[in-house]
């Protein structure tokens, strides 16, 4: 099976896929699609046609899609006929596929700091930290994460040059994904931390099929890590460090402690605890960028010989209160190390007196009480008193941005 579509219960073979792309020899350069079969069936048919694909997010507004394409709006969704060879088989398919060079997809930043950057890669930027041979023929991915994101595709990548079935989880409902993973036997999963949080609570939930667990797009910790490692027991845990500019280039199987790896040491630094990247591991982005791009994200030197040390969190994630800067991630991972709460996001609103006050949203765990007074005299035991948010709300949800992370709030 090529992909198994959880949410709508659709099964798509890859006999199909092989039929339709000889039936059809149509592409969308610039595609918005309702499903990821489309999403998936038009990238393959753009990289036999060595051509490239602009991925669309279903979930743009117009208004957001009129911007971010300009004047080439009006080539969306419009077919195009495309010269490809005749495929085989499965297996004709990809040889033909990786045998490809000249192919590029270009995505769209989160666009969480302002309008959406558009990113354009090849096979030499995604193609990074691809892991293909004999040994993973096997593997059943769960997908877990926006097709039209960085993340996305590597999985994708990964998946389809070892012929991999996927097993689409992504906005998926809690039980459906355990079901998924249990009926499906999924070996593999890459998603967010927020994707792996809202699983939680484990309860007394083991799964033996489950190999490998990517963490990856957002801050993780170690509680989370934790309770992943006594749910999944045969499973060895990732930390990923990647953004859409780049694609994945720290791992860490050390929970939240990142070294740079030697065939990076000229081409990643830390300056002033800020994560470096030299141009030449970006993508083509529409960006002003010299020798080297300053990422925004946050780090603390954990050993300085060897290199070794734990992001923290954007730039933006720290504000001042009162003259004091707060890591807003600092916060919300002592609230999550709480018992009863299943997840939580802190934010700052601005006060005209002390600059900023800081706020939490928060999700008790199912029939879990604690009031917010209750959880501020938890939070004295491990914070400093400007640290601890000044209004806590007990929610039923909390928002999550287009690529599955916590959505930033002010």
């Amino acid at each position: 099976m090529f992909l198994i579509d959880v949410k709508n219960n659709q099964h798509y073979s890859w006999e199909g896929l092989v039929e339709e792309i000889n039936k059809n020899n149509r592409y969308y350069p610039i595609g918005i699609f309702e499903n990821l079969y489309q999403y998936l069936h038009n990238i393959i048919v753009a990289v036999l046609a060595n051509k490239n694909v602009t991925l669309v997010d279903y979930t743009f507004k117009k208004e957001e899609i009129e911007r971010i394409l300009g004047d080439d709006v009006i080539l969306l969704n419009k077919a195009e006929d495309v010269e490809i060879p005749w495929i085989l088989n499965k297996e004709d398919l990809i040889e033909k596929i990786k045998s490809r060079r000249n192919w590029s997809i270009t995505l769209f930043t989160s666009g969480t700091t302002g309008l959406p950057k558009k990113v354009t890669h090849n096979y030499e930027s995604i193609g990074k930290g691809l892991v293909i041979n004999e040994k993973h023929s096997k593997d059943v991915w769960g997908f877990a994460y926006n097709i039209t994101h960085i993340a996305g595709l590597q999985v994708y990548f990964q998946a389809l040059f070892n012929k991999n079935t996927l097993i689409n989880l992504f906005d998926v409902e809690r039980e459906l994904v355990f079901d998924a993973i249990n009926k499906y036997k999924i070996t593999h999963i890459s998603a967010t931390p927020t994707f792996y949080r809202l699983l939680q609570p484990f309860e007394n939930r083991v799964n033996q099929t489950i190999k490998r667990i990517t963490l990856g797009g957002e801050k993780s910790d170690k509680k989370l890590i934790e309770n992943l490692s006594k749910c999944f027991v045969n499973a060895k845990i990732k930390n990923t460090y990647a953004t859409t500019e780049f694609g994945t280039i720290l791992i860490t199987h050390d929970g939240e402690n990142f070294s740079i790896p030697e065939k990076y040491k000229n081409k990643i630094k830390i300056v002033d605890n800020e994560i470096v990247v030299h141009r030449s591991l970006l993508g083509m982005v529409d960006l002003d960028v010299e020798e080297w791009y300053y990422t925004g994200d946050r780090v603390e030197i954990i050993q300085h010989d060897p290199l070794n040390f734990k992001i923290m969190g954007r730039t933006s994630d720290f504000v001042n209160v009162g003259g004091y800067k707060v890591n807003l991630l600092e916060v919300e991972e002592v609230l999550r190390n709480i018992d009863v709460i299943k997840n939580a996001k802190v934010y700052s609103k601005q006060n005209s007196i002390i600059g900023n006050i800081i706020c939490a949203d928060v999700i008790l765990l199912k029939d879990k009480k604690c009031t917010e007074s209750e959880i501020r005299k938890i939070l004295k035991d491990h914070l400093q008193e400007y640290k601890i948010p000044r209004v806590i709300r007990m929610v039923e949800k909390l928002d999550v941005t287009r690529s599955g992370k916590l959505k930033s709030q002010s």
